[in-house]
């Protein structure tokens, strides 16, 4: 047996860990399981190994990670890795990849109110990004959750969304501004 493959004794105490983690986080659903699940698992040498059980475990965590796909290649392109490597590290096509750069796109936003307890004149209330398909999303419906989910603040407050495509610089270089006024 080569020496860079488990012996016999080692791959069900390897598996079962990796199992027995796949349970413990299966129940969050989240995109920080899938990478916790990512980050620990590895095939096991032989499939005829895999119980029903285990294999209907391992195929709904790598569901979780495929969601996430187009966010993980937005984020990692924009933080510098090329196409090749991404397509490398997910063990998907390049060409995919690409599509997905093409398809979907990173916006970095930021909600800001006016003359609030945040301060006199616009002043940020909260920021983040989102991946989102291009043809899908607008910035206009994108600003409107924003808006939506930002809580007491727009209610109260007149408020204004910013985004830009990509990391967020400044306001004149915004893609994207709105206003809104509480009803």
């Amino acid at each position: 047996m080569p020496a860079d493959q488990p012996t016999p004794d080692e791959t069900p105490t390897d598996l079962q860990r990796i199992l027995d983690a796949i349970k413990r986080l299966e129940a969050k659903a989240t995109p920080e399981t899938a990478r916790a699940v990512a980050a620990h698992y590895e095939a096991p040498p032989v499939a005829a190994d895999l119980t029903l059980a285990e294999a209907g475990r391992i195929r709904r965590a790598a569901k979780i990670a495929e969601a996430e796909l187009p966010r993980l290649i937005v984020e990692s392109y924009t933080a510098g890795l090329n196409a090749r490597e991404i397509a490398r590290e997910l063990t998907v096509a390049e060409s995919y990849t690409y599509r997905i750069l093409r398809e979907w796109v990173l916006y970095e936003w930021r909600l800001d109110l006016y003359d609030s307890e945040a301060g006199p004149g616009w002043q940020p209330w909260v920021s983040g990004s989102d991946v989102v398909e291009r043809k899908r999303v607008s910035t206009d419906a994108l600003a409107q959750r924003v808006i939506q989910e930002a809580g007491q603040g727009p209610e109260q407050h007149r408020a204004r969304v910013l985004i830009w495509a990509g990391a967020a610089s400044s306001d004149d270089q915004a893609l994207y501004t709105t206003e809104h006024t509480p009803n």
